[in-house]
């Protein structure tokens, strides 16, 4: 089981810590910059548009 980390979401972190007593199994880790995956596909976090107060 893979799980993802976003390398600059300060979540992340705590994420890790609890995975394996959540997934029941220590998944491998693969760091990932959300910022740039964003940049890739044009679009951005829904915390900056309009829908973030309905949110």
């Amino acid at each position: 089981m893979v799980l993802y980390l976003d390398l600059m979401s300060p979540y992340a972190y705590l994420a890790a810590a609890r995975a394996e007593a959540l997934l029941g199994e220590r998944p491998d880790f693969e760091p990932v910059l959300v910022g740039a995956i964003f940049a890739l596909r044009g679009s951005g976090s829904w915390g900056l548009s309009d829908a973030r107060a309905t949110g």
